[in-house]
């Protein structure tokens, strides 16, 4: 009687390997044509990099020539510094700016209203 039940998970886990099996080979098979199938774009671009022409770098990158002052040219004048930033009185409506008067006494009404129906529930007890 336990024979019947062995025989039937040990079937079970064969055709489970099995599926497994065939759907590896499959995915294997499909990897290989696609790989088949995208090889002449993958030489082309082997190709047309191994023959490109020599050209000369952008402009960016050519050695640029060090420019020496001309001597009858006064110099540039100096940049300007930046203006320091004179810092304000201490506004802490910048960190939180959802405490606002009108919100705090929305805040307020909120938690009466709460308060109510807590002391409500308490009354009846």
């Amino acid at each position: 009687m336990v024979l019947f039940p062995i025989i039937g998970l040990l079937l079970w886990i064969v055709c489970l390997a099995g599926v497994v099996l065939i759907c590896g080979a499959s995915w294997a098979l499909g990897k290989t044509v696609w790989w088949f199938l995208d090889l002449p774009d993958k030489l082309d671009k082997q190709h047309s990099k191994a023959f490109r022409p020599r050209t000369a770098p952008p402009p960016s990158l050519r050695p640029q020539p060090h420019k020496a002052p001309v001597p009858g040219r006064p110099p540039p004048p100096p940049k300007a510094p930046p203006s320091p930033v004179q810092p304000g009185p201490y506004d802490s409506s910048d960190i939180w700016p959802k405490w606002t008067p009108a919100y705090r006494l929305y805040k307020d009404r909120e938690l009466a209203i709460w308060q109510e129906q807590f002391d409500a529930l308490n009354s009846r007890e």
